[in-house]
């Protein structure tokens, strides 16, 4: 019996296989109760993500952010070779949120941009900071900051504050963050590739400020990202000397 890969089946969720490679997946899930249960699982994720990025989508970003991105034109890659990432068996949607990540963008050198040609930052295009790589705010960020400690960027009060450290299931080393705005908060998960950080999750949330400055995503937001972490983690979070060993040997691991 030919097995059913989470990539396949991701693929016969979105209608992306020939004709004979999905009716080969139909039959398997005929007779197949978990290929069944794995596939409900990603429907129901699929779910998930667009309602959350149904009420973002729509959003005008900032216009500090679109001009950051005017004159960003590095790094610039294709959407759909990001458009999804699949850990621990789940499938989620970075990219169907990417509209809610503006603050991200504006902060990385790794832009990347729906429909519109390399080097264009066109209005309205400017989708997901996908990677942060050694220059970026972002990286060093992520690289040295530990948990629960915030910053500051630029003179607009901007900010990254990393919230947890974690293991995942396919062995990276993960960090949930949040970059703050005066308009906004975007609520993040991003693992350390080789010399990157990727962005596998992120959120935006409309939010008021508090009285020190620090910005709080919505609950539902919030769930969200707490769902996401909790499919993708494997074990606890990591203290804070765990934490700072990790970063002494640059997110390296064992």
């Amino acid at each position: 019996m030919t097995t059913i890969t989470d990539e396949t089946l991701s693929a016969f969720l979105d209608g992306e296989l020939g004709t004979s490679q999905a009716e080969e997946v139909r039959v398997a899930l005929d007779s197949d109760p978990a290929l069944r249960a794995r596939l409900a699982r990603f429907e129901r994720a699929d779910s998930t993500m667009r309602d959350a990025a149904s009420t973002i989508v729509n959003r005008q970003l900032p216009q500090s952010v679109l001009t950051m991105l005017a004159s960003n034109k590095a790094s610039v890659a294709p959407l759909e070779a990001h458009r999804r990432r699949s850990l621990g068996g789940s499938r989620f949607w970075p990219t169907a949120l990417a509209a809610s990540i503006a603050l991200v963008v504006g902060w990385s050198t790794g832009v990347l941009y729906q429909g519109a040609p390399q080097g264009d930052a066109a209005e309205g295009n400017a989708q997901i900071a996908a990677r942060a790589v050694p220059g970026d705010p972002l990286f060093m960020a992520l690289e040295t900051t530990q948990s629960g400690q915030a910053v500051a960027l630029g003179e607009a009060g901007e900010s990254i504050q990393p919230v947890l450290s974690f293991a995942s299931a396919n062995g990276e080393l993960c960090r949930e963050f949040m970059a703050v705005h005066s308009d906004d908060a975007v609520r993040a998960v991003a693992c350390r590739e080789r010399n990157a950080w990727r962005i596998d999750f992120a959120i935006r949330s409309d939010s008021a400020g508090s009285r020190n400055g620090y910005q709080t995503a919505s609950a539902a937001d919030a769930r969200l990202a707490s769902d996401y972490i909790a499919d993708v983690m494997v074990g606890d979070a990591f203290g804070r000397e765990a934490e700072a060993n990790l970063m002494v040997k640059g997110w390296r691991g064992e």
